[in-house]
Parts: C-alpha cells; sequence; structure tokens
C-alpha cells in the first residue's frame, strides 16, 4: 500500500491541505520525510498520513485542488 503526505501551516485559521510534492510512498518512508520536514522546519507545519490510489483518503477541511492519487 502506498502513502501521501499531507500538510498545513499550524497557527493559520485559513491554512489549506496541500500534499507534499513526492511520489506515493510506503508507511515508513513516509513517516521519515514527515521527520525531516519537522527537523528542517520545526512545528511551523502540522502533517497527516493518507492512503494514495483509487481509494485514497484525505485530511478533513479544506485543501488545495489537486489530483494525487490516481495512479
Amino acid at each position: 500500500m502506498k502513502f501521501i503526505v499531507w500538510a498545513r501551516k499550524r497557527n493559520d485559521a485559513d491554512a489549506l491541505w496541500f500534499d507534499l510534492p513526492y511520489s506515493p510512498r510506503d508507511r515508513n518512508s513516509a513517516e521519515d520525510l514527515i521527520d525531516y520536514y519537522t527537523q528542517e522546519w520545526g512545528s511551523i507545519y502540522e502533517y497527516e498520513i493518507h492512503r494514495a490510489g483509487r481509494y485514497g483518503t484525505t485530511p478533513s477541511g479544506m485543501r488545495e485542488p489537486c489530483f494525487v492519487g490516481h495512479m
């Protein structure tokens, strides 16, 4: 199963979720990506991992237009 990492700014009430511009990856690689971003940018963003593909999921709330999960 492949996963996509989503992010949005923490302290912005109008922040939209956006998918990070990386290919879908396995769960461990997605968690590693979050670790990397957290080390680089601290707690500016919050992250969620969601299933990719035809039956993928997305974060609840508003998000930027995108075409993720179509493989």
